[in-house]
């Protein structure tokens, strides 16, 4: 495990190599011109670390241009010499008296052998970006008034891999500048027609539409050449450029998962010789060779302490030949600290580099202790603590009741009942829109037994109008606190209802791949309370790692929510700027009313804050994991249609809903934009069967 991240550093090394069409535009000579001047076209090919020797620069060569027969012939290579950063490649047209119509030539890199050998050898390169580049040969010969029509391929790109067997969707862009689409268009994989394409007037993204489509079926591993043929009503024709594609197998590596086998742990008591209660972690493979060993690695968390709260865990753990699992085990150390239930949890880390899994994968020497982290890839266990610990007490406001209305002015006797589990209640303070207003304060000769109901009160005098909240805070004879739930009423005319307002992300997944679909866009929904007989202005900030207007289609700071309706949409477009972003973050946050009227045109409830990413062009399905912002992102794959409910907790006893989303792209996902502010929170989704949304 440890060789590895040096041999990716001695790579690194080798020189990169880039091409570029220095001039990407040749023409036939003329022979009948007294002296003709060679138009031709020309690559550079550029180096980089070092000129100190001579470095030889291999090429492939297509287009619709044969090599050595409408320019003079190219030898695949190209030496740059010691001393120069880059050599040049030129093509010198052929006349010919045939009417071709202009014609391509193509040179793309290809890597030596060498890339393959470690350490590399010293005329070793590695390909760069970019590393095929394309030129044209404009034709000399006057042609029927019959132009052929012209072809190309959308969908394959050259280059491009696909993990099979598969089937490949085929979509070329044709069109006749005297016949329109009135054509037919037949695919070829080298010499061997595949069938001809069926016309399809939409679906597709400007501006190659409409286009042509086949679906070539089971298409097994290779390397294959792809070209379409174009043909109009009057028989002529032409030929795409050729497209080279691979399909390939997925490396044979093993999928790890954990879990919690036995998720309870307990302090060891030192009065009692008994066996000690651990927890038990179970990591389990499936696939791979199990005639060698396999080292997982993993990350420990929670909130108790590793090697303080428990025996220390190394981070590693083996899976011997020959089995399927390996248990990981949590001893729990005893202290003398009141702590409560502490946590503990594992995550697995990914034991080979995440490129293996791309498509095309990279190279891994079958020797890498390799795998794939599958799910479960976390698990928790709790450690119960055996220390006493001070129960707090409970209060609640009895008088008056939630949704009074007193007159203004008034005294109001507000009544509390409180006790304590394991002693007494000597203080009760009195809150009003958190605001202290009061106290009282008892102290006992003889102390009265545990859990017995005591009675606290307080005469809040000359009352102004208004709408208040109030709370009560008790504390114990040891200190502990508690807070009563709060208690609501009006004092004087009751004020006109302003509606509460909300915000979630309906759609929390958008990307810059623009599909047959269209582009795919995130939405967001303020959401209100209340009567819906007017419009409502409500206003939000942005903010996240994605640049309003740069990143997507600029949105403003406010939406309205039209009469008669309970929510307003807004809808996140992004723009694709081929630039390697990552996940970017858009998180939209509620704001006050800034109107400086008498009266608040409404209030800022919960959640106050949604999120939601934009993934780069080939990234559809990211994984859950928390982002560069704090964010974090829950990515499952449930079946498109259905509707969950998502639940969140900090103690898995207490579970608050947050929002109901329905599956797209078949994967729920949410974004929680306040994950950070948490030091432990807990997710869980819940089916909705009758679940109807908004509208």
């Amino acid at each position: 495990m440890t060789t590895e991240p040096a041999r990716s550093q001695d790579r690194s090394r080798s020189g990169l190599v880039t091409i570029k069409a220095t001039d990407a535009e040749a023409s036939e000579p003329n022979p009948l011109s007294a002296s003709p001047v060679l138009d031709t076209a020309s690559f550079t090919v550029y180096r980089t670390d070092g000129t100190n020797s001579d470095l030889t620069v291999y090429y492939r060569i297509d287009g619709t241009a044969a090599n050595g027969v409408d320019y003079q012939e190219l030898a695949h290579q190209i030496t740059i010499p010691a001393g120069a950063p880059s050599a040049d490649i030129v093509v010198a047209p052929k006349d010919d008296l045939l009417v071709e119509g202009d014609e391509s030539v193509i040179l793309t890199l290809t890597p030596p052998r060498c890339i393959t050998i470690f350490p590399p050898p010293a005329d070793c390169y590695v390909v760069g970006e970019p590393g095929r580049a394309r030129a044209v040969i404009h034709d000399n010969d006057v042609g029927p008034t019959n132009p052929p029509p012209m072809v190309r391929f959308v969908s394959p790109q050259d280059g491009q891999s696909f993990v099979g067997p598969t089937d490949i969707r085929l979509v070329v862009y044709a069109q006749d500048q005297q016949d329109g689409y009135h054509l037919k268009v037949e695919f070829f994989e080298g010499d061997h027609s595949l069938g001809f394409g069926t016309f399809v007037p939409s679906l597709c993204p400007a501006p190659y539409c409409p286009n042509f489509s086949l679906t070539w079926s089971n298409v097994q591993t290779g390397e294959y050449t792809l070209t379409a043929k174009a043909t109009d009503p009057t028989g002529a024709s032409s030929v795409s450029d050729p497209v080279h594609i691979k399909v390939i197998e997925r490396p044979p590596r093993p999928i790890v998962t954990i879990i919690a086998k036995d998720p309870t742990a307990s302090e060891p008591s030192p009065l009692v010789a008994a066996a000690p209660d651990t927890a038990a972690f179970v990591v389990r493979r499936s696939g791979g060779d199990l005639d060698n060993a396999l080292t997982v690695l993993y990350q420990i968390g929670g909130t108790a302490s590793n090697g303080t709260d428990y025996d220390k865990l190394s981070g590693e753990v083996t899976i011997p030949a020959h089995s399927e699992t390996v248990e990981i085990m949590v001893n729990p150390i005893d202290d003398d600290l009141v702590e409560g239930t502490e946590t503990v949890v594992l995550a697995l880390l990914p034991g080979c580099p995440p490129c293996l899994f791309a498509v095309p994968p990279c190279e891994v020497p079958e020797t890498t202790n390799c795998y794939r982290v599958g799910f479960p890839g976390e698990a928790l266990a709790f450690i119960r603590d055996n220390d006493e610990r001070n129960h707090r007490p409970q209060v609640e406001i009895v008088k008056p009741h939630g949704g009074d209305t007193l007159p203004a002015a008034s005294d109001i006797e507000i009544d509390v009942k409180a006790q304590d589990p394991d002693g007494w209640v000597h203080l009760v303070e009195f809150f009003a829109n958190g605001v202290k207003i009061g106290e009282e304060l008892v102290e006992f000769i003889q102390a009265p037994p545990p859990n017995q109901e005591q009675g606290f009160s307080l005469v809040w005098s000359n009352v102004t109008a208004g709408k208040y909240l109030l709370t009560a805070k008790a504390t114990d004879d040891m200190g502990g606190t508690s807070t009563s739930e709060p208690v609501a009423i009006a004092v004087g005319d009751p004020p006109p209802l302003i509606p509460v307002i909300s915000i979630i992300a309906t759609d929390p997944f958008a990307s810059e791949k623009v599909s047959t679909n269209g582009t795919n866009t995130a939405t967001f929904r303020i959401l209100r309370t209340g009567p819906t007989n007017l419009d409502l202005s409500v206003f939000y900030s942005v903010h996240g790692t994605a640049s309003n207007g740069v990143d997507y289609v600029g949105i403003g700071d406010s939406a309205t929510i039209p009469a008669g309706r309970h929510s307003a949409r807004i809808v996140i477009v992004p723009i694709d700027d081929n630039l390697e972003e990552g996940i970017e973050t858009v998180v939209l946050k509620l704001e006050p009313d800034p109107s400086l009227g008498p009266v608040a045109r409404y209030e800022v409830g919960r959640p106050d804050k949604a999120a939601a990413i934009i993934a780069d062009g080939d990234l559809h399905k990211p994984p859950c994991l928390r982002l560069p912002d704090g964010s974090f992102h829950l990515c499952m794959d449930k079946p498109d249609g259905f509707a969950f409910r998502l639940e969140i907790s900090e103690d898995l006893s207490a579970w608050v809903p947050l929002c109901t989303n329905v599956v797209t792209d078949a994967a729920l996902q949410f974004v929680d934009p306040e994950a950070l502010e948490h030091n432990l929170r807990f997710y869980r989704i819940v089916p909705q069967s009758n679940y109807v949304p908004e509208e």
